[in-house]
């Protein structure tokens, strides 16, 4: 469901418990912690990060081999990834994602799909503006015609006569950079908070702040029905530059255990969860602090984009 949000505000007074009002066009909602997980549009409802990160749009398609093309039906068995097609140790398509570099820091990526389908973007430099106009843009709506026109066209330039596929689809989608080319994450401090209203930093109840030291629990152990979590607050994973699949899978999980407030607790290993204690795994150098916001200026970036 899209419910667009359209104002955060602060209202301690009204609820200790759940101290923030969501509003959104179909009503509001009462909240003890907000989650800004939107990337690049954090910034909308964090003023506090204006300025010091930026949406950037980027470029992606998807291609399909002929069947006389890398990866294509060479077999004539229907299958597009192509019994003939294998890369040195024996496996298919499916198995890889590679990336061209043409130098000057700039690069496409592909990742070939098990039916041969090749998904294919970057052209960054290759706009207009050579990217400097990607970069500030938060509408993905459409395409800008000469970045389409180089990742459509790059293969063909690669592989010559053996590829003759053709682009099934471009589409665009928005990036988010920050001035110190790092995710922000964790607790929003207040100072960089847009939430209307007024009121003091949130810290939670009297003793809350204490950390429980408990052995790695199941959720069913009934001590976990005493938790209480961290005090309410505002809470942020963006700006992932252009990494997201590196970034985003460990930074959301890194967060969910700091709204639970189980940052001291060894937690059980799981999928896609390391275990331990979290400063036994997540970089402290992504925690979103007043200090590091304020050195993460957009500038530092103009000599990459120049």
């Amino acid at each position: 469901m899209n419910t667009a949000v359209e104002e955060v505000v602060l209202d301690a007074a009204g609820d200790g418990e759940r101290p923030y009002v969501v509003r959104t066009g179909r009503g509001s909602i009462r909240a003890r912690h907000v989650v800004h997980a939107t990337n690049a549009h954090a910034a909308q409802f964090l003023t506090g990060l204006r300025g010091k990160m930026a949406g950037v749009k980027a470029h992606m398609t998807a291609q399909r081999p002929a069947a006389a093309a890398v990866g294509g039906d060479d077999d004539g068995d229907g299958d597009r990834g192509g019994d003939g097609f294998r890369w040195k140790d024996g496996s298919g398509p499916g198995s890889r994602s590679w990336s061209i570099i043409y130098g000057g820091g700039l690069f496409d990526y592909v990742t070939q799909r098990p039916n041969g389908d090749v998904m294919l973007g970057g052209g960054f430099g290759r706009s207009a503006g050579q990217g400097v106009d990607m970069v500030g843009v938060w509408d993905d709506s459409g395409t800008e015609g000469m970045t389409v026109a180089h990742v459509a066209g790059v293969m063909k330039a690669l592989f010559g006569a053996r590829w003759s596929g053709n682009v099934t689809r471009a589409w665009s989608g928005i990036l988010a950079v920050t001035g110190d080319m790092a995710p922000f994450v964790g607790r929003v401090p207040g100072a960089l908070s847009g939430a209307v209203g007024k009121g003091v930093a949130l810290r939670g109840r009297k003793g809350e702040e204490k950390k429980m030291r408990l052995r790695a629990k199941k959720v069913d152990d009934g001590e976990e029905d005493r938790w209480k979590g961290a005090g309410a607050g505002e809470w942020v994973s963006a700006g992932y530059c252009g990494d997201g699949m590196v970034w985003a899978w460990l930074c959301g999980t890194a967060l969910g255990v700091m709204v639970a407030g189980k940052e001291n607790v060894a937690l059980e290993k799981g999928a896609g969860f390391p275990g331990g204690k979290l400063d036994e795994w997540f970089p402290r150098e992504l925690l979103i602090t007043e200090a590091r916001v304020k050195k993460a200026d957009m500038s530092n970036l103009v000599d990459e984009l120049l």
